[in-house]
């Protein structure tokens, strides 16, 4: 039966951070993937293209980067992103950006993975909204949903829910479907404006679950996750990594990484245009 959660957003230590910081990762992003993809950020036109072509010079050192090794298994991912006019706002650069986009930070070309019952579910916004925020998750061939949730506002960067122990736990071998979608305050009616992002639960073999237990560090268990193909895990222990040492580059240099080898330049550019990431919470 489906049920309707009024939840909490998972936040970040307020710490103060400084705007450069982005800057210093999309860096180092370039000259990690530079090696991985053969040049081909060199040969974008994009605005983050552009961006790192200007820095593709420097001689930083870097961390090494985090290494995703997809399932063999592809299909379905298409769309992740839902974009429509809710509203201006002024980014750091100085323009105004006036089309509300949301972006499920999953693979846009395969299901991503999870080992946990109730992961964390992540996506991005261009911008931020006072509208509530409605949270989907469904089974295909299934009438109800789920579970169902619901967030105040949205906010500007990255947003997260965890699916809650109020709701039925992800089965292993099943695919489920989740959707995230602006509310209309007036009549409570979802609007069209939707992200979604397709999610399988799978085991971990008992060796794997013996590696994974004696890593010590958010880093290190999040790039073994990633190499693992566990998109969800891996994406969430890199985001606590980065919340709980805001201090250090490596852990946004990973995520921006990680974002890149799945297809999320958009995610990008925007944190180029507006950085979030470096920001604490308002």
């Amino acid at each position: 039966m489906s049920q309707t959660t009024h939840l909490t957003v998972l936040d970040k230590p307020t710490s103060s951070q400084h705007g450069c910081r982005l800057a210093t990762a999309l860096l180092g992003t370039l000259a990690i993937l530079s090696l991985q993809l053969s040049g081909s950020i060199a040969e974008s036109t994009s605005p983050a293209g552009q961006f790192f072509q200007q820095w593709s010079g420097s001689g930083v050192a870097l961390a090494k980067a985090p290494r995703y090794i997809p399932p063999k298994r592809r299909g379905i991912p298409k769309r992740t992103q839902g974009g429509g006019s809710r509203g201006c706002q002024t980014l750091a650069t100085g323009r105004e950006d006036c089309t509300l986009s949301l972006t499920a930070l999953v693979p846009t070309d395969h299901i991503g993975l999870t080992s946990t019952s109730r992961p964390v579910l992540s996506w991005y916004a261009s911008h931020a909204s006072d509208q509530p925020i409605q949270i989907a998750l469904v089974e295909p061939g299934v009438n109800q949903p789920l579970w169902v949730g619901q967030l105040p506002k949205l906010k500007s960067g990255l947003n997260q829910v965890q699916v809650p122990a109020s709701a039925s736990e992800l089965k292993p071998g099943h695919l489920y479907r989740w959707t995230v979608s602006l509310v209309d305050p007036s009549d409570r009616s979802v609007s069209n404006l939707v992200t979604r992002g397709w999610i399988e639960r799978v085991e971990l073999a008992p060796a794997q679950s013996k590696q994974l237990m004696a890593l010590q560090s958010p880093m290190e268990r999040a790039n073994f996750l990633a190499e693992t193909g566990l998109w969800y895990d891996a994406l969430t222990e890199y985001i606590q990594s980065l919340h709980t040492n805001p201090q250090k580059q490596q852990p946004l240099n990973s995520l921006l990484s990680l974002f890149k080898q799945v297809g999320l330049s958009q995610v990008i550019e925007w944190e180029q245009e507006n950085p979030t990431f470096s920001k604490p919470l308002s």
